[in-house]
């Protein structure tokens, strides 16, 4: 049978499945990690290789921390704001 991801056994599996498919939970997190993608000309769904699904889950989870990075900041940036 076909099998995915990282529990595989012998035989075929679907390497798609290592593609990381966690989603941003919300819409506007959604918005600004497409809008990065595309900045950086990466395909929301690369096709899957050996290759690509390693650099892939890589580049989207330092998007996403970055994303998160931005969101500090502007709250601590308003913070000092509302302080002056």
């Amino acid at each position: 049978g076909v099998r995915g991801g990282k529990g595989r056994g012998p035989g075929a599996y679907l390497r798609s499945a290592d593609l990381s498919s966690r989603r941003i939970t919300a819409d506007k997190g959604a918005e600004r990690f497409e809008a990065r993608l595309r900045e950086l000309q990466v395909p929301l769904r690369p096709l899957p290789s050996a290759e690509t699904v390693p650099l892939y889950n890589a580049i989207r989870s330092d998007i996403v921390a970055l994303i998160e990075l931005e969101a500090k900041l502007k709250k601590l940036e308003y913070e000092v704001r509302t302080l002056e």
